[in-house]
C-alpha cells in the first residue's frame, strides 16, 4: 500500500514537473527572475535532451517501479486524479513525436528570450551623475557664512527662536 500511495506521489511529481516546463517560462520571463530563469532553462534542456535521445524519464522508471512493487495489494487502482494526470503524462507515440518537436521549438523560444530581455544585472552601488550628488556633510565646529545646525549645541538646537 506505502509504495502505491508513493507511485501517486511521482505521479504528481511528473505532472508539476511538466507545469513547471510550461508555465515557468512566462512567469520567470514576466519577473525577470534571473534564478528562475536559468533553473527553467536547465530543466527544458534536460527534458529537451530526454526527448531528442528517446530516454525515457526517470520518474517514469521510478512510477513503474513503486507500482510494480504495490500490486500485491487489491482494490487499489488509483484514484480518478491520478489516472487523469497519468492520461495527460503518457501520451501516444505520434502524440509524443508532435510534443517533442514543439519541446525543441520552445526551447528555441526561451533561448531567444535571453537575447531579447536580458537577465537582470546584480544590483550594486549606484553612481550617481555629478548633479545628483549631495554636498559633503560639514563637520561640526567648520566655518562658514552662516550658522549650520551640526554647529549648534544640543541645547542651543532644542530651543525655539527668538523671534516667536
Amino acid at each position: 500500500m506505502l509504495s502505491t500511495v508513493a507511485a501517486d506521489i511521482v505521479v504528481v511529481i511528473h505532472f508539476l514537473w511538466i507545469i513547471f516546463i510550461i508555465g515557468g517560462f512566462p512567469f520567470f520571463l514576466y519577473v525577470n527572475s534571473t534564478t528562475g530563469r536559468v533553473l527553467h532553462l536547465i530543466a527544458l534542456v534536460i527534458t529537451a535532451g530526454m526527448q531528442a535521445t528517446g530516454t525515457i524519464c526517470p520518474l517514469t522508471y521510478l512510477e513503474a517501479f513503486l507500482k510494480s512493487r504495490g500490486r500485491g495489494h487489491p482494490g487499489h487502482l488509483g484514484s480518478f486524479i491520478i489516472r487523469k494526470l497519468e492520461s495527460l503524462i503518457y501520451v501516444g507515440d505520434s502524440t509524443l513525436e508532435i510534443i517533442s518537436w514543439l519541446t525543441m521549438a520552445f526551447l528555441l523560444v526561451v533561448l531567444l528570450s535571453f537575447r531579447f530581455r536580458p537577465l537582470r544585472k546584480k544590483e550594486g552601488p549606484v553612481d550617481l551623475p555629478d548633479h545628483d550628488r549631495r554636498e559633503p556633510q560639514r563637520q561640526p565646529g567648520e566655518e562658514g557664512d552662516e550658522d549650520h545646525p551640526d554647529d549648534l549645541e544640543d541645547d542651543e538646537r532644542n530651543r525655539p527662536p527668538d523671534n516667536v
